[in-house]
């Protein structure tokens, strides 16, 4: 529902109702306070309630009859305005409170059983800046820092405080081509054993070919340009605490639209 109050600001209010044979009802609802200061200047304060019902895989690898869905309040203050013609940003502060998150506890020597074992928060801050600085360039970035803990003060495994992002994309020959590089950073994460996985950096080059046809477009790329060796934390059921990552890897993509 939306309720327009004056020129400048608007209300958003949603609910939403989940029932399933095997989970208890949960309601979730979603508000939004939208102050319009101008038509390149905003502020937006929201709310909202959800859940994630333990998979099959949780619920039934030791059956655990009494697992419950994870539960998050969230709340987020966004601030977002065009600084020119050509560029725009916004920035947003968030807090979450997770309940009830599923982890695997071990029951026995080579069994996990899936339990609403503990609460935690997490709290952060996001910056962004996108736009097109010049007529043939079109630049994007990212940064964000946060701090995801148990409620006891322990970190959250798999969760990097600093995480950063840049994309840059330019036309070629008219158009008909497309040359884009990202790049995006990590920060060391933890890994259910306590020990941390190293934070990478990481490139991806890709050149996109989107009027050979009409209804054809190819896309050649390189994942991990630079050949970044590095380890993604996994969960407590598998044997190793971190997973090495594949190096630099090539693609190439056809994509066909019949009747364009």
């Amino acid at each position: 529902q939306e309720w327009n109050i004056n020129a400048h600001w608007t209300l958003f209010a949603g609910l939403r109702l989940d029932d399933s044979r095997l989970n208890a009802p949960f309601l979730a609802p979603r508000l939004a306070a939208v102050y319009q200061v101008s038509p390149k200047s905003s502020y937006k304060f929201l709310y909202g309630r959800a859940f994630r019902n333990p998979s099959t895989f949780e619920r039934y690898w030791s059956p655990n009859p009494r697992i419950e869905a994870e539960r998050i309040h969230s709340f987020e203050f966004v601030r977002e305005r065009a600084i020119s013609k050509r560029l725009s940003g916004a920035a947003s502060v968030y807090y979450y409170r997770l309940g009830g998150l599923i982890e695997g506890v071990p029951v026995s020597e080579v069994v996990l059983q899936y339990r609403n074992v503990r609460d935690s928060r997490v709290a952060g801050l996001d910056l962004e800046l996108k736009g097109h600085p010049a007529e043939c360039l079109e630049l994007g970035g990212s940064v964000s820092l946060q701090q995801a803990r148990y409620r006891g003060g322990e970190k959250l495994p798999n969760s990097p405080d600093r995480m950063a992002q840049f994309r840059a994309a330019v036309p070629l020959f008219g158009d008909r081509f497309s040359l884009a590089m990202a790049a995006r950073y990590l920060s060391a994460r933890l890994t259910t054993v306590g020990m941390e996985a190293a934070g990478p950096v990481l490139a991806d080059l890709t050149i996109n070919a989107n009027r050979l046809h009409p209804q054809l477009a190819l896309h050649f790329g390189v994942r991990n340009l630079t050949d970044r060796r590095y380890h993604d934390p996994l969960s407590a059921e598998h044997a190793m605490p971190a997973l090495r990552r594949a190096g630099r890897t090539a693609f190439v993509r056809l994509d066909w639209r019949p009747g364009e």
